[in-house]
């Protein structure tokens, strides 16, 4: 990878995080005017712990997840390597998925 191709990338990143964090810090003026300071003082507490738990769901645990089975293709204990991972998958999924009624 050439030099401009890695600085054009590094760019796009971070002017698309900045974009991020603008959109992000916008929705709070809306939320301060409707429902007050006190709702904003929760969602404050709140939202940090909340977006945890979103990037390791979305991001984290499922990347992890196929590392670890792309890993274990290439040992040669790959089918019990693979069931076991699909296992713990499996109780994790269950242990940290919604709750349905």
């Amino acid at each position: 990878m050439n030099s401009s191709r890695f600085m054009a990338g590094t760019l796009l990143l971070t002017l698309s995080i900045l974009l991020s964090k603008v959109l992000g810090s916008l929705f709070r003026i809306p939320l301060q005017n409707i429902a007050g300071d006190d709702v904003l003082g929760i969602f404050t507490l709140v939202y940090p712990v909340y977006m945890v738990a979103l990037t390791l769901s979305v991001a984290g645990i499922p990347l992890a997840l196929s590392k670890l089975i792309a890993e274990a293709r290439h040992k040669e204990d790959a089918p019990a390597t693979i069931h076991a991972i699909h296992t713990t998958a499996k109780r994790l999924s269950l242990a940290l998925g919604p709750r349905r009624l």
